[in-house]
């Protein structure tokens, strides 16, 4: 069946509508995802604060970091809070009990962007709690701070 030059015409823009529409649908969703990955790193950005800032008032070190869960408790159930020193020993994690199982975390991304930019975050699977996770990680002088909420953008 051979088109007649309006219908090809029609065709042809309709195509072309549909191609411009996929197109803006998928830049608009990434765009999306984006913005909400940023708040939920400025989110997270928050409790790395407000952990260091009770980390120093409360003048707490290696051996009294489980102080923290009673901040820990104030802030969302699923997030992940981790203190790690500055040679990747974990000297707490909200999750972990025993500290001792757990590997050396200065391999880790988001804590070798943190060792060079002072920030660092990375989307991944955790190995402990094998949920997707988006990983913050704040440098301080003696420790890193690591927040963790579960990442369903």
């Amino acid at each position: 069946m051979k088109l007649t030059y309006k219908q090809r015409i029609f065709t042809y823009f309709f195509i072309i509508f549909a191609l411009f529409t996929v197109l803006v649908i998928f830049v608009e969703q990434r765009e999306e995802k984006a913005q909400r990955t940023e708040s939920l790193q400025d989110r997270l950005d928050g409790y790395a604060e407000m952990i260091h800032t009770y980390i120093n008032l409360n003048h707490l070190s290696d051996s009294n970091m489980k102080q923290i869960r009673t901040l820990a408790e104030a802030m969302p159930m699923d997030i992940r809070i981790s203190i790690i020193d500055n040679e990747g020993k974990v000297s707490f994690d909200k999750d972990v009990e025993n500290l001792s199982t757990l590997d050396n975390h200065l391999d880790r991304p988001e804590i070798r962007n943190a060792s060079y930019q002072g920030i660092g975050s990375n989307i991944r699977m955790s190995a402990s709690t094998q949920q997707e996770y988006l990983y913050y990680a704040k440098h301080y002088k003696d420790y890193y701070v690591r927040v963790a909420l579960p990442y369903n953008i």
